[in-house]
């Protein structure tokens, strides 16, 4: 079906939506440029996220979690922390909101890092380490930063909801400006989260998306 969709040997008009998913359905089908060149891409990512420590790379000083966050969420759609997107407000869908919500778990069921030992965590542990090594991680830091990602995800397990807590729309929908979020939750600076979001989508001629919020 998608062969023949996309397969056809035409003029590409990246351009268009259409033309755009042809030429990375293109790209997916060259196998052999994916091997050779992987690595460079990583690599040019990850300097671009100021590098990673578990590959041996310094971190700058004084790393603003909320740039790089959203600078991830904007990229890439990273759920890994938070969910942050724009979408119709739950309860008047002419208007849109800015909707934070839960992380969305690597191990997809939250019982799998709040219960005790169980072999869908186990292997998702040696999954990371084996990651780690083929990155070029050394084998006792993979094992050690392997082992503190787990952590890191259990803390943010164990603060979710489970999801049949979740099927109330009414009772989760709580509506606030963001300088009551500045307020509620003020060890997170909002607006320089949100701003880095959507910088490359506003003319930064105007200055700041946001600015002022009390």
């Amino acid at each position: 079906m998608l062969e023949d969709k996309f397969g056809r040997e035409e003029e590409l008009d990246r351009e268009t939506a259409i033309g755009k998913a042809k030429f990375f359905y293109k790209l997916c089908l060259n196998e052999s440029e994916i091997f050779d060149n992987w690595r460079t891409t990583f690599n040019e990512v990850v300097a671009a996220f100021g590098g990673w420590p578990s590959l041996g790379h310094r971190m700058p000083e004084h790393v603003s979690i909320e740039k790089l966050y959203g600078d991830m969420v904007a990229k890439f759609r990273a759920d890994s922390l938070f969910k942050a997107t724009v979408q119709p407000d739950d309860k008047n869908s002419e208007k849109h909101v800015l909707l934070i919500d839960q992380p969305a778990l690597n191990l997809f069921a939250r019982d799998f890092y709040v219960l005790a030992e169980n072999e869908e965590r186990l292997a998702y542990l040696q999954l990371i380490r084996d990651v780690l090594v083929l990155l070029h991680a050394p084998a006792e830091s993979a094992t050690q930063d392997a082992e503190e990602i787990i952590e890191f995800e259990t803390a943010l397990a164990n603060i979710t909801m489970a999801d049949d807590q979740r099927h109330d729309i009414a009772e989760l929908y709580t509506k606030m400006t963001l300088g009551q979020m500045k307020q509620e939750l003020p060890n997170f600076d909002w607006l320089l989260f949100f701003n880095e979001v959507f910088r490359e989508i506003v003319d930064q001629s105007l200055g700041p998306l946001l600015e002022g919020i009390h």
